[in-house]
């Protein structure tokens, strides 16, 4: 049905006997807007927004594969975190024990210095 609209002049609408609408428009941010006319008030209907969104199957998809991914990405840092952190330490106490100093001491204090940077990073 074709009804005058005030700015827009004659549109195209749609729907029951009580509510008609307007051919959704999309705008800049991709969503779909409308207006609506109320025939039991004979107007348009001002200060009511029905927003339409278009959903994309394949496109929710990918959005799970790619959040499934993130995650998987994210569980490798973690442990080639963990792996150098490890190989840092085992470095450390080798260096101390082959001869490079009898002192154990010295790698106490650097693993105690080590210790606290990992904590004020939130390790």
């Amino acid at each position: 049905m074709w009804i005058e609209h005030e700015t827009l002049g004659y549109v195209p609408t749609y729907g029951g006997p009580f509510d008609s609408y307007t051919i959704p428009t999309r705008d800049s941010s991709g969503e779909f807007s409308c207006e609506r006319y109320d025939h039991d008030f004979g107007g348009w209907v001002e200060g009511e927004f029905i927003g339409l969104y278009l959903i994309d199957d394949d496109e929710q998809c990918r959005v799970c594969e790619l959040k499934e991914r993130i995650a998987e990405l994210e569980a490798k840092l973690e442990t080639a975190d963990r792996l150098q952190d490890s190989a840092f330490r085992h470095g450390l106490q080798h260096g101390f024990s082959y001869g490079q100093t009898n002192d154990q001491a010295g790698f106490e204090q650097c693993m105690a210095a080590y210790s606290q940077k990992e904590k004020s990073n939130g390790c």
